[in-house]
């Protein structure tokens, strides 16, 4: 049996055979593709209209991580060409759990990222794949469907934008044709990066999603800066002017210090055009981001990223807390990125008034009771 007869088997009975490949010079061509369309009511920016506000759970990588699929450092998740119903049962915890949006896989399945692993000529494969099993799960369900684009880390102003362009061009062509709802472009911590992204977006006539991540502390005029010396807040200011659907902030921080992000941006930005999704690990305004981390109770765990950041994993309480604080300010789009769970995008979703599936197996009254003989000296 060939290779290529092994891998349509693999995704037989969950991806709809709408694509036939062929082994030819060692390397597997495209034969055919069709665009699709889930053909629903209203988008994005029709329910963002209507006053809805959108739950996007994302975090996928270190999701993955946990369960072993994912290299630490590289950060490729090649597992998605060998073992797809992986990635698809994910898709189904972040729906079960109270999600409104599938985003398609592709962090770090684009062509920079796949050249580092030598798996080049895979690119579209892989990116494919994700994009079938996000729209699966999300026509199932009745979701929103996301492809996505994210840093490159080849972006160098002058120097790199047009690199930049054809390897995003491609990303979202394909994401089209699989037919995503809206784009999502994230982890950017140049502004110039995310502009390339946001235009290209725009150039295939869809919604776009621009999220910025930061890695720099506060300057001495105390003002949080992009990595192309861009206050935060006039970079998303930027952004909402050139005509992005949502932007804001994601990755890199914990809630607490996103928050602090959030505040300065709300200044100058409507917050309804703003979004916010944290990652699931606690820091600190001393260590701000999650490569700052140190660990004082158990040396040995430093460094603390990528391996080490268990011991600094957020509560659902402290998710709650983010989340009422984002919404009374009045935004609407919200999730949280890397150290997500199930559990943590349920409490999210109950914090915004949802009650999704995953509701229905939390029994508040459980904890009560314990709580209740704890007090009473009888535990």
């Amino acid at each position: 049996m060939t290779s290529t007869r092994l891998f349509n088997n693999s995704l037989a009975g969950f991806l709809k055979a709408s694509r036939t490949f062929t082994k030819s010079a060692g390397s597997t061509s495209l034969l055919t593709s069709r665009s699709y369309s889930l053909n629903k009511s209203r988008g994005l920016q029709e329910r963002l209209n209507a006053g809805e506000s959108i739950l996007c759970a994302e975090g996928y990588l270190l999701a993955l991580s946990r369960r072993g699929y994912i290299t630490h450092g590289v950060w490729v998740p090649e597992f998605i060409l060998d073992d797809p119903a992986v990635l698809k049962s994910v898709h189904y915890e972040m729906a079960h759990a109270g999600s409104d949006v599938m985003e398609a896989f592709q962090y770090y399945t684009h062509r920079e990222k796949m050249r580092e692993i030598g798996r080049e000529d895979d690119l579209e494969k892989i990116n494919r794949i994700a994009l079938k099993i996000a729209r699966e799960v999300a026509e199932e369900k009745s979701l929103l469907f996301a492809g996505g684009i994210s840093n490159t880390n080849i972006y160098v102003k002058g120097e790199t934008e047009e690199r930049v362009r054809a390897m995003f061009e491609e990303q979202v062509r394909w994401s089209k044709e699989e037919g995503v709802d809206y784009m999502i472009g994230e982890t950017f911590s140049f502004l110039g990066e995310a502009q390339i992204a946001l235009e290209v977006i725009q150039s295939f006539d869809l919604p776009a999603v621009i999220t910025l991540t930061v890695y720099t502390t506060r300057g001495e005029d105390g003002v949080v800066r992009t990595r192309d010396g861009v206050p935060i807040g006039e970079a998303c200011k930027d952004l909402i002017d050139r005509g992005v659907t949502i932007t804001g902030v994601n990755c890199t921080r914990g809630p607490e210090m996103t928050l602090e992000l959030v505040n300065d941006i709300v200044q100058v930005c409507p917050p309804e055009k703003i979004g916010a999704l944290p990652i699931a690990y606690r820091t600190t305004s001393k260590e701000p981001g999650f490569m700052d981390l140190t660990d004082s109770i158990c040396p040995a765990n430093n460094p603390v990223y990528p391996r080490g950041m268990e011991p600094f994993c957020v509560s659902p309480a402290e998710i709650e807390s983010f989340t009422k604080s984002c919404t009374s300010l009045g935004m609407k789009y919200l999730g949280i990125c890397c150290g997500n769970s199930g559990e943590l995008t349920r409490t999210m979703a109950e914090t915004m008034g949802r009650r999704p599936p995953a509701s229905r197996y939390l029994d508040d009254t459980q904890f009560g009771l314990l709580n209740k003989l704890k007090m009473s000296g009888q535990l």
